[in-house]
This record gives C-alpha cells, sequence and structure tokens, in this order.
C-alpha cells in the first residue's frame, strides 16, 4: 500500500495504482470479497470458475488470500 488515501477501494485501503498492480483474478475477488465477505470458497469456485475457464485450485488458493486480507481488513476495522 502506497498510504494514499484519497481513492480507496473499501473496504481495502488501497488507492487505485495499487489496486491496478494485482493480477485480474485477485482483483475480481477483491471485489467479490469485500461486498461478500461472507461468499464461500465454492461459491467463488463456482461463479469464477464457469466465468473465466481458471482451474478451480487457482480460485481456490486466491480465494484463501483474499479471504485472509478481507478478515484482517475487517477485524482492523473493530479493533
Amino acid at each position: 500500500m502506497c498510504g494514499a488515501t484519497e481513492v480507496q477501494m473499501a473496504p481495502f485501503h488501497y488507492c487505485y495504482a495499487c489496486f491496478s498492480r494485482f493480477g485480474s483474478l485477485s482483483q475480481t475477488m477483491m471485489m467479490l470479497l469485500c461486498f461478500n465477505p461472507y461468499l464461500s470458497r465454492e461459491r467463488a469456485i463456482e461463479a469464477l470458475g464457469s466465468y473465466r475457464k481458471v482451474p478451480a485450485a487457482w480460485i481456490g488458493l486466491e480465494w484463501d488470500i483474499v479471504h485472509q486480507l478481507v478478515r484482517d481488513e475487517m477485524e482492523g476495522k473493530e479493533g
């Protein structure tokens, strides 16, 4: 994160320039999980696998990583 605060991607604290450095699968997963943090791993695989023709293992791994980011972000706001 660059520390810019003028254009944050909710609920993540990334400006657009930092957010754009993530790959498209990461960006898509972040947007899905930031608006629905309770999206299950299985539903994410189902939704993104059929749309993007990405192997389920990749989507599952991406879900694991981004889900942890969402949890960290949500816990930071609560604490």
